[in-house]
């Protein structure tokens, strides 16, 4: 079992659902200043393998049912990863000149006027509180105030679990059935939330990870 609280902050805008690799003004870098695309904090991983100690020798028909049994899993929960709020049209309101083609565009942030995460809705249709942000005014030519990385993501949880009978044939030589289930909760991890501005679909949950899947296998070791 281990378990990690962290913290990683950057200037450099790398964030997933954010801008390209290049501050939205190379002359004000402290507006780029924020958690990082790393920055999950609270991080929790578990890992079992656990043998059931009845009949281990196997004699018998009785040994044979209920020994040899197996039971492992793996557990992971963590925090979602802060994306970043951003406008709809790739322009340039610093007027630095730096990726305002259609192929590598730069996308500014909006003005930020709350808090996105305060009484966020956490649901599909709007994950964040998206009336914590507006459009920088039409007279103003400038770069939004908004904070880089000022959302929380959805966090994400996941057990995996195998049930294993092994039953002994002769000396080292054993079948193995195997029963294993990954996300065996069927739980729903939300991810690629929508952090563009008046696109349609502003703090919308778009995708979500994979679903419960179900295998069965069967090996011989010898």
């Amino acid at each position: 079992i281990n378990y990690t609280w962290a913290k990683s902050l950057t200037n450099r805008p790398d964030q997933p659902g954010g801008n390209l690799p290049v501050p939205q003004n190379t002359y004000n870098l402290a507006s780029e200043y924020g958690p990082s695309r790393f920055d999950r904090r609270n991080v929790f991983n578990a890992n079992f393998v656990y043998e059931l100690p009845f009949f281990t020798a196997q004699q018998g028909f009785v040994g044979r049912a209920l020994g040899g049994w197996e039971f492992s899993g793996i557990v992971q929960l963590q925090s979602g990863q802060w994306l970043t709020a951003v406008g709809n049209s790739f322009s340039d309101p610093g007027g630095l000149g730096v990726f305002t083609s259609a192929t590598a565009p730069n996308f500014p942030r909006p003005d930020q006027v709350g808090n996105p995460n305060s009484q966020a809705p956490h649901t599909i249709a709007e994950w964040y509180n998206t009336s914590a942000f507006a459009d920088v005014p039409a007279d103003q030519f400038r770069p939004g105030n908004s904070q880089r990385a000022s959302i929380v993501g959805p966090g994400s949880q996941r057990w995996d679990l195998s049930f294993l009978k092994n039953i002994k044939v002769h000396e080292e030589q054993a079948f193995q059935f195997r029963a294993e289930a990954f996300n065996v909760w069927n739980h729903t991890n939300y991810n690629n939330v929508d952090t563009t501005m008046d696109d349609g679909t502003t703090g919308q949950v778009l995708g979500a990870g994979e679903k419960r899947i179900l295998q069965l296998g069967l090996k011989y070791n010898f």
